[in-house]
């Protein structure tokens, strides 16, 4: 380990076999390919206490005087947590050298499916059913929100029919492809998928945006596509 990150632990007797055993052989060569790989970022001590600091906050830990340490972290002593929180800034800090410039060639990408939807759902087991509820709400004889809460058969019926937001990328396909092309206001129906007959309507459209939370996410899934290439590669090998 690094002058920064200290030996945490001995594995002892956790060798690959029981690791294996365990389905821990894989976390475990992921956090050790992530420490081997961020040990070019050196932290200065100013650094380290700031890492202290976000760390014992997240567990709500008094830095001064820590007492109470986490479940997960039973066992370290003071100095084994404060290598934790360095360990954890460093591998942060090297995340974002690493990938940070590509994350806006990625959200560029995959804009189209991080776009957000709302949308009204009636889904019914009935073919002359659905036919019925489509026409009653073409000619405003009811809310899309009444008959959804009378009579779709899904957990929507509790919301009046609304689903999201969600992603357009978290829909399935047929759902993507009736959707994504649709209109604010739209009424599109009675459609078929499998068994089930629905109704939909396209309430709003929410595009993405690349604010903080998302640049994290797509951050993250950089680095864990690169991990997984090199894990693959590694297995391939053995």
């Amino acid at each position: 380990m690094s002058a920064d990150s200290p030996a945490l632990f001995k594995i002892g007797d956790l060798n690959p076999p029981t690791l294996i055993a365990y389905q821990l052989w894989r976390p475990f060569l992921r956090a050790r390919l992530m420490d081997e790989s961020s040990r070019s970022i050196k932290l200065t001590p100013e650094a380290q206490q700031e890492a202290w600091v976000t760390f014992c906050a997240r567990f709500e830990i008094n830095p001064e005087t820590p007492v109470s340490f986490p479940n997960e972290y039973a066992g370290l002593s003071e100095d084994g947590l404060r290598a934790c929180a360095s360990l954890e800034k460093r591998i942060q800090l090297w995340k974002e050298t690493q990938f940070g410039p590509n994350v806006g060639d990625l959200f560029l990408k995959r804009r189209a499916e991080l776009e957000r939807v709302v949308y009204r759902l009636i889904r019914v087991n009935s073919e002359s059913l659905v036919r019925e509820l489509f026409f009653r709400l073409k000619n405003n004889e009811a809310s899309f929100e009444e008959l959804a809460t009378e009579f779709s058969t899904g957990s929507e019926s509790q919301s009046g029919g609304q689903v999201g937001p969600v992603a357009f990328g978290a829909l399935n396909r047929e759902l993507y492809e009736i959707l994504h092309p649709a209109q604010p206001g739209e009424l599109l129906g009675p459609i078929k998928i499998g068994q089930i007959h629905l109704i939909l309507k396209l309430e709003l459209r929410l595009p993405s945006k690349l604010d903080a939370p998302l640049s994290a996410r797509l951050l993250e899934d950089l680095c864990n596509t690169w991990i997984e290439q090199r894990l693959n590669a590694m297995e391939l090998q053995g």
